[in-house]
């Protein structure tokens, strides 16, 4: 099994989780890298990563080549956060010059542009294929048929700030925010209203990149603080399951929980990444 990390230092690093060593190292970004994720192919034939110099890259790690399969260019500001869509033919990148891309995978070209009116964090695609969900700096959470690039709804009232990801729940149902307000909350993808509000009084978020996550069952979500903490709490209730501490020595950015569901992984602002079983 392993993880993608991506940093200040413009690359992506891929990690053996068992023994917590590196295992390679992708090249091509000339700015910081915002984001990196897998393909949905088991095992991942790709890696995507999101950079501070307007563009997204994807690379074939198949059979440990590691070669740079596509720079996405088009985008005038840094690129926030990338993802694969669920079948691999696309990625959707979102950008803080205010839109968000769709890209066509076998030949690397921008088939849509969606115009936001706001810098974008963070997307999260429907099972389907069909909507893309955009978290923004004005703390409105968008949602928009990917078809078409049409909105289908604009939620300007969920966060009192800026809202730093969405994130797809595992049962497809509703989608996770994580928000500078210091709250994280779901909202149901078919009636657009706010089904649970995560909170406390020791949660803080401190960057305005931080990425939450849910278990691999959606029982649970994950997100780190300012102070090195990582937060827990239990989708149905909202109720705080358990804090992990000891781990990090500042801010935590962003978590990832593996998919046996034993295991959790949380980044910081000083590259640290750590392991919590």
């Amino acid at each position: 099994m392993l993880l993608v990390t991506a940093g200040q230092d413009k690359l992506v690093k891929l990690w053996d989780v068992p023994t917590g060593s590196a295992k390679s190292q992708l090249s091509g970004a000339v700015q910081s890298v915002n984001s990196a994720c897998f393909d949905w192919n088991t095992p991942n034939d790709n890696v995507l990563a999101a950079s501070n110099d307007n563009a997204a890259r994807v690379w074939t790690i198949q059979g440990g080549l590691n070669r740079l399969r596509h720079s996405l260019t088009g985008h005038i500001s840094k690129v926030s956060h990338a993802l694969f869509s669920f079948d691999n033919q696309r990625v959707v990148t979102a950008s803080h010059d205010r839109t968000l891309k769709v890209w066509d995978l076998s030949k690397g070209y921008c088939i849509r542009t969606l115009f936001c009116f706001s810098s974008a964090n963070s997307v999260a695609l429907s099972y389907d294929n069909s909507m893309i969900a955009s978290a923004h700096l004005d703390s409105h959470l968008r949602v928009w048929d990917m078809k078409n690039g049409e909105p289908i709804r604009d939620m300007d009232n969920l966060h009192s700030q800026q809202i730093s990801s969405v994130t797809l729940a595992p049962d497809g149902r509703t989608y996770l925010t994580n928000s500078r307000d210091n709250t994280l909350k779901l909202v149901d993808n078919r009636t657009w209203e706010e089904v649970v509000t995560f909170k406390h009084d020791s949660y803080r978020s401190g960057v305005n990149f931080a990425r939450a996550c849910f278990s691999p069952d959606g029982q649970y979500i994950a997100a780190g603080s300012i102070d090195g903490l990582v937060f827990i709490w239990e989708t149905t209730t909202g109720k705080l399951e358990s804090i992990l501490k000891k781990g990090h020595k500042t801010t935590v950015v962003a978590t990832a929980w593996h998919p046996n569901g034993h295991q959790i992984a949380s980044c910081d602002r000083n590259g640290v990444v750590v392991l919590w079983e």
